[in-house]
């Protein structure tokens, strides 16, 4: 009886454990039907298998992409991963930052924005504007080019394309140009206009201008000499330097009087020979009983640094009674 009690408690001893895990496993496993609890059940040298994932286990999750970061997935107790992405970096709604990061993590930074954080745009006659929400505002309407001797429509060109609104007189930059005023001043009568510094190219200003003058009472006292006088001036209010000559005729209409005048020419005057130079009086004597006519060619000349579109204010005068000189 004693030894069959023995070799029955031996036998026990030696009969393999069901299932192992890796700390477990002896070289005796026997095979059992595997099942989600984290163990080798059916000794294949696999834990798990033949579920989704093995009880307890991570995999990584998530975008690297852009400044997303990747997390873990644990595998549940039900040998399922678990759909918990856990430390993860998501992606973000896409910021125009100065940094050109990409937040929502689809490989491509700023995308859509017209202008990014910090940027300025700068605006014609304005203060510039800040881009927002990756977009600049719009500017205020560009300003209109006025003659200021400033670019106001920052076209590049200072007081371009203005000429017939800030000069009537304009185009009169030669003879062929020439403001003619079509009423003659009788004796007695003053012309006064303003005129403007102002050239379509930049460069300094000649203006040209015809006045004519034609005697009211053609009487005079016999034997007497008959004076004709009349009186230029040009001042320019803003202190430029401006100067003029005057070339006289008797018949502005002939060809050449104008183009072919020379300052060595008895009929040309000039206002640097006067003192002061912004005035002049040009006399000559009439014939008694004769209607006395006379044309005169102005010349103004804008000096080397007056500022471009200063006015100036040209006066012709023609007096009715003068004293001959």
């Amino acid at each position: 009886m004693l030894k069959k009690l023995v070799f029955s408690m031996a036998i026990a001893l030696v009969l393999p454990l069901a299932g192992c895990d890796d700390e477990t496993k002896s070289e005796e496993c026997t095979p059992l039907e595997e099942v989600c609890d984290g163990v080798d059940n059916d000794c294949d040298g696999v834990v798990d298998n033949g579920f989704e994932c093995a009880q307890g286990a991570t995999r990584a999750c998530g975008s690297v992409v852009g400044t997303c970061e990747a997390g873990n997935e644990t595998c549940g107790v039900t040998c399922q991963w678990s759909g918990l992405c856990e430390g993860e970096v998501v992606p973000a709604e896409e910021v125009c930052d100065a940094m050109e990061l990409d937040e929502n993590c689809d490989g491509s930074a700023n995308e859509g924005c017209d202008c990014n954080e910090g940027e300025t745009q700068e605006c014609c006659g304005a203060d510039p504007v800040d881009c927002t929400d990756g977009s600049f505002p719009g500017c205020p309407e560009t300003p209109v080019e006025t003659c200021n001797n400033i670019d106001d429509d920052c076209d590049g060109s200072v007081d371009n394309g203005i000429a017939t609104s800030v000069d009537a007189y304009e185009p009169n930059d030669d003879c062929a140009d020439v403001h003619s005023f079509t009423t003659a001043l009788q004796a007695g009568e003053d012309l006064s206009i303003t005129g403007t510094s102002y050239r379509v190219d930049g460069n300094d200003d000649v203006d040209y201008y015809l006045v004519s003058v034609t005697e009211s009472n053609p009487g005079c006292i016999p034997l007497t000499a008959e004076c004709l006088s009349v009186f230029f001036t040009v001042t320019d209010p803003s202190g430029g330097d401006v100067s003029f000559d005057v070339v006289s005729t008797t018949d502005a209409s002939v060809q050449g009087i104008c183009e072919n005048a020379s300052p060595m020419d008895a009929n040309y005057y000039s206002s640097l020979d006067e003192a002061p130079v912004n005035e002049l009086r040009v006399d000559w004597a009439g014939s008694c009983g004769l209607v006395d006519d006379m044309d005169f060619f102005i010349i103004v000349y804008t000096d080397p640094g007056v500022s471009m579109c200063s006015e100036y204010e040209l006066t012709v005068s023609f007096p009715a009674d003068v004293s001959c000189p």
